[in-house]
């Protein structure tokens, strides 16, 4: 899945970027490199959402039962799943206003005791987008200032995998019992 080989090649970077620079050197080197990766993992997340409903549309027509379907799917995702909803915003956060992730930290990891590179997103600079603070404002409060992508990117896996087997499910559906279209 590319979400999955986007969150693999990340930290595959990161242990890269670790191991081949001084932790006091390259700081925005690092800080856009990280940005570069996780914006690329947000824009296919989002275009893969984007063309499954293109495709429907444009193959059923915007008053069909079939995209009301897939519209539906994506509402319900979108409406269940915080997560849904901040890879969205974040995606057009960092195609239209600044960089996402806003620190890099090298941490000690907890199994060999080698240092790490750890991205965090900053909830306050966040909030301070209107359309995040209106949508997403009262959920982020609940996280500490900073607070690691990892666990977002994990979740955003396992949300898509579920969101893919229901569309595609649907999709099948269709090959199978739809007439022609328009």
């Amino acid at each position: 899945m590319c979400i999955r080989d986007s969150n693999n090649s990340l930290r595959k970077h990161l242990d890269v970027l670790n191991q081949k620079i001084h932790k006091h050197d390259y700081g925005e080197f690092i800080l856009i490199d990280v940005n570069r990766i996780f914006t690329n993992i947000l824009s296919s997340f989002k275009a893969f959402v984007d063309h499954f409903d293109a495709k429907i549309k444009k193959y059923y027509g915007e008053k069909s039962y079939q995209y009301k379907q897939v519209k539906s799917i994506l509402s319900e995702y979108y409406d269940k799943y915080f997560n849904y909803r901040l890879i969205c915003e974040l995606r057009n956060y960092s195609q239209h206003f600044n960089y996402v992730i806003q620190k890099v930290n090298f941490e000690q990891s907890n199994i060999d005791g080698n240092s790490i590179l750890k991205p965090y997103l900053d909830r306050d600079l966040l909030l301070k987008d209107e359309r995040i603070r209106k949508k997403l404002g009262h959920e982020l409060r609940m996280y500490n200032n900073l607070f690691p992508i990892d666990e977002i990117i994990f979740s955003l896996q396992n949300i898509l995998e579920k969101l893919t087997d229901k569309l595609l499910l649907v999709e099948i559906c269709l090959l199978y019992t739809s007439p022609s279209p328009r």
